[in-house]
């Protein structure tokens, strides 16, 4: 039902007609005109009640609701189940979602009620005929004539009447009644001040007299005549009056002065007069004047020739030309343009090209307008046009334009992309973009158009680059699936795809637009505060914070910081209280606290205290620093372990994380200071045995480590601690496997080893042993084959046991060596002697000059 008004209303009451009439649909939609609020109602049949509604919208332009999904605007007509009803009201004025109230029971099927009678009641003001009804039939609801109470919207009676006040009289009946004045007045004396006078009493009479000259009062008409008549204000002469000859003076206020008979004499020529009243032409040589003046005729009566004159030149301005000179008897001086430019001094451009050349400095504002047109068939340089793309500038070498949109090649926008042939296919919408006419950002740089394109083919399950290409300055797309060939320059790309079967994947790009802020907001968005160097975290005496100069980057912006400390209240301490963030400024970071995300807490004795440092990046005459504490009751693995919590929120926004600082509770030096930029600028080796983890071995608190009683030593048993220990024929077992290579190795006498196994000592080397070595084959029972008096080849010996003679060498032989000499060649003679080896040139060579001989071998 319409609550609002059929057609609408305001708060007044009144239409006010704005822009636009109510002309759309039934009850109209235009929010300049009031607007419409109705209930709609929509029904689902449910054997229990449904959900409430959501959704569903109503359109003034047809008048028809579209219910939400499960509902209908009508009522079944022969429900098998209980139907529901919601209701909804719906503003013309508002784009709001539908509010849906909760549905309730509208209708019973038939037969399926257990009611057997229904009654109903209502309020005093309103009657009830045919209640109650126990098998069929109708309530009717009427007004009884009872009035409705005020207190409930009514009036409190169905006899509305004006009464009567104080000299009034009400006459009729409701609605009509007339309300009429009774008294005859209340005023009982009049009196005036002058120049009115009044005769006094309840009805005086209110006089005035006319003025005088001794009397004030009203202006007679004849009076009246007199003064508008006056003259205004200002200086005149007495009517009547003899000007007489003045000596001297200025008549300025002669306005009407007629000349013919208020003007007497001659006006001499000094006074811008003629100084004559009979003015007349005189004749000069060979011209007569006849007539007399105003009417005069002037005649030639020469015959020519007798002038002086004998040639007439003209010289022009060199933008003007002059033919036709000099005359000499006769003719005529033309002038024409000359081909030069006007000057800009003269009011010209300067210019017979269509270019001005402006002067190197100016201190006036010239305005210009360049039409639009084409580029020119060969730019100079200092050209400047405007095409319907933008206005462009040809510099040295290349044609820019000057477009201060686009500081990138690329795309302007994205492109408009349709998947088509089942996802073989693209078409793409035209965009504009910025490109280069050549690679590595060189060339000529402008704005195009890009052309739509239809039928892009893309190759399945591989990425695929819709590129836009310069294409000798008519750029087009194209599809590939080398992104190689994007060079961000006069090759740009427009749109990443995936072709999956008949499924496409695609994100349009505009890199081209704005590339440089908005590079700037997403370092902003992601990174926010970078530093780029220094800032570098320590301390001084006393629990002093100290922090290096650094830089910082803050988008696109360098900040410079200075080295600053905690000292002089110039950090400050965050934590909570209740919950709630809570600052102090103090000067040194904190020893005994932790902060579990509502209070404060001790820490331990033994336990450690994580101070988490920032560096503000604002606040002149503000602390420079702050912190926050570590979350736990840390061991000192717990506090490397652990990360930074999530700090108050100006510390995220106008400050940059700095370091930590570990600290044993109640130390006055701190255990680790580490940066929050990954590098450690100072720690300390671990002083409490516990804080070290995964070393638990044995019983609980040994770590793997000696016993007390271990410690203490024996001097006997299985484990012996002592400064000489006396070792009794120690069995040295069967080693398997095994390297000797460094130290100092003393030989035993191994004859007494009378069970071990030597079988596999190998590598030892000769340069970390000491003493003599034993004879081998007194080991009477182990197994030394691979240990015997000559060392195999395989174990890095010769399998030689003779010493080699004066200037023998090993020489490989395939399968070991062969202590054998060098053989001499032609021409060359070898001497063998203890250590050393001669090779000299013998012979006489088929060379004609001295040479020299070289050997090169291995030993």
């Amino acid at each position: 039902m319409a609550t609002g008004g059929l057609y609408g209303s305001t708060t007044t009451g009144n239409l006010v007609a704005t822009s636009g009439a109510e002309s759309t649909g039934l009850y109209g939609n235009n929010t300049n005109i009031g607007g419409t609020y109705f209930e709609w109602f929509i029904f689902q049949q449910s054997v229990s009640a449904p959900p409430t509604p959501t959704g569903g919208s109503w359109s003034f332009s047809t008048n028809v609701g579209t219910p939400p999904s499960g509902w209908s605007n009508t009522p079944p007509a022969s429900p098998a189940n209980p139907v529901w009803v919601s209701i909804a009201v719906v503003n013309s004025r508002t784009t709001t979602a539908l509010s849906w109230s909760v549905p309730g029971q509208f209708v019973l099927p038939s037969g399926a009620g257990t009611v057997t009678s229904v009654g109903m009641t209502v309020p005093p003001f309103l009657s009830v005929t045919g209640s109650p009804v126990t098998t069929t039939g109708t309530l009717g609801v009427s007004l009884s004539g009872t009035p409705l109470p005020v207190t409930n919207g009514g009036t409190g009676t169905s006899t509305p009447s004006l009464v009567a006040g104080s000299n009034v009289v009400v006459t009729g009946t409701w609605p009509n009644q007339t309300i009429a004045s009774t008294a005859s007045g209340s005023v009982t004396s009049v009196t005036a001040t002058s120049p009115v006078a009044s005769t006094g009493g309840s009805t005086p009479v209110i006089s005035m007299p006319a003025a005088t000259g001794s009397t004030s009062g009203y202006l007679t008409n004849s009076d009246w005549t007199t003064f508008n008549n006056k003259q205004p204000a200002g200086s005149y002469l007495v009517s009547g009056g003899a000007l007489g000859t003045p000596s001297s003076g200025t008549a300025t206020n002669l306005t009407g002065l007629p000349l013919s008979t208020g003007v007497t004499g001659t006006l001499p020529v000094s006074n811008g007069g003629t100084g004559t009243t009979t003015p007349s032409l005189v004749a000069g040589t060979n011209v007569t004047v006849t007539g007399t003046w105003p009417n005069q005729t002037i005649n030639s009566t020469g015959g020519g020739g007798s002038g002086t004159v004998t040639s007439v030149a003209a010289t022009v301005p060199s933008f003007l030309s002059v033919t036709g000179s000099p005359i000499t008897t006769s003719g005529t001086l033309s002038f024409g343009y000359s081909g030069t430019a006007l000057p800009i001094a003269n009011g010209g451009t300067g210019s017979t090209i269509g270019a001005i050349t402006l002067p190197a400095s100016t201190t006036s504002i010239i305005p210009l307008h360049f039409a639009t047109g084409t580029q020119p068939t060969t730019p100079v340089q200092g050209d400047v046009w405007n095409e319907s793309t933008g206005l462009y500038f040809h510099n040295s070498l290349y044609t820019n334009q000057l477009n201060l949109g686009a500081n990138n090649a690329g795309t302007l926008s994205m492109p408009a992309i349709t998947v088509t042939g089942s996802g073989a296919t693209i078409d793409v919408g035209s965009v504009k973009a910025v490109l280069f006419s050549l690679p590595a950002w060189i060339g000529d740089y402008k704005e195009y158009v890009i052309p739509a394109a239809t039928g892009l083919a893309l190759t399945d399950n591989v990425a695929n680059y819709l590129i836009v290409s310069y294409n000798a300055g008519t750029p087009v797309y194209s599809v590939t699936t080398n992104v190689a060939l994007i060079d961000n320059s006069s090759i740009v790309g427009a749109c990443l795809l995936w072709r999956s079967g008949t499924q496409v994947h695609y994100q349009a790009i505009n890199w081209g637009l704005s590339t440089a802020s908005r590079i700037n907001r997403r370092l902003v968005q992601t990174n926010r505060y970078e530093r780029a160097s220094g800032l570098s975290l320590g301390e001084s005496t006393g629990q002093v914070i100290t922090l290096t100069a650094g830089n910082i980057w803050y988008g696109v912006n360098e900040i410079i910081e200075g080295a600053v400390t905690s000292a002089s209240s110039n950090a400050d301490f965050y934590y909570h209280v209740a919950g709630v963030d809570t600052k102090t400024t103090v000067s040194i970071y904190n020893n005994t606290q932790y902060d579990d995300g509502t209070a404060l807490q001790t820490l331990s004795n033994g336990r450690y205290c994580v101070n988490w440092v920032y560096r503000y990046l604002d606040g002149a005459g503000l602390p420079k620093l702050a912190y926050t504490l570590g979350s736990g009751n840390y061991t000192l693995a717990q506090a490397v372990a652990s990360a930074p919590p999530t700090p108050p929120s100006i510390l995220t926004s106008m400050a940059i994380l700095v370091g930590r600082i570990i600290v044993l509770k109640n130390a006055t030096t701190a255990t680790q200071i580490d940066s929050a930029f990954t590098q450690v600028f100072s720690s300390t080796t671990v002083t409490a045995h516990n804080d070290l983890s995964g070393l638990q071995g044995g019983t609980t608190n040994e770590y793997f480590h000696l016993t007390s009683s271990e410690y203490t030593g024996t001097g006997s048993g299985t484990f012996v601690r002592s400064t000489s220990p006396s070792l009794t024929t120690p069995l040295l077992g069967t080693p398997t496997s095994g390297n000797f290579s460094t130290g100092t190795f003393v030989w035993p006498t191994f004859n007494q080893n009378t069970t071990g196994n030597a079988a596999t000592a190998t590598n030892v080397p000769y340069s970390g042993l000491t003493g003599t070595v034993p004879t081998w084959n007194q080991n009477t029972t182990g197994t030394a084959s691979n240990v015997t008096g000559t060392v195999a080849v395989a174990n890095g010996g010769t399998g030689l046991t003779a010493a080699p003679t004066n200037g023998q060498l090993l020489i490989g032989n395939g399968t070991g060596f062969t202590e054998s000499t060098l053989t001499a060649g032609s021409n060359v003679t070898i001497t063998n002697a203890a250590g050393s080896i001669t090779i000299s040139a013998s012979g006489g060579g088929g060379g004609s000059g001295a040479g020299n001989a070289y050997a090169w071998f291995l030993v």
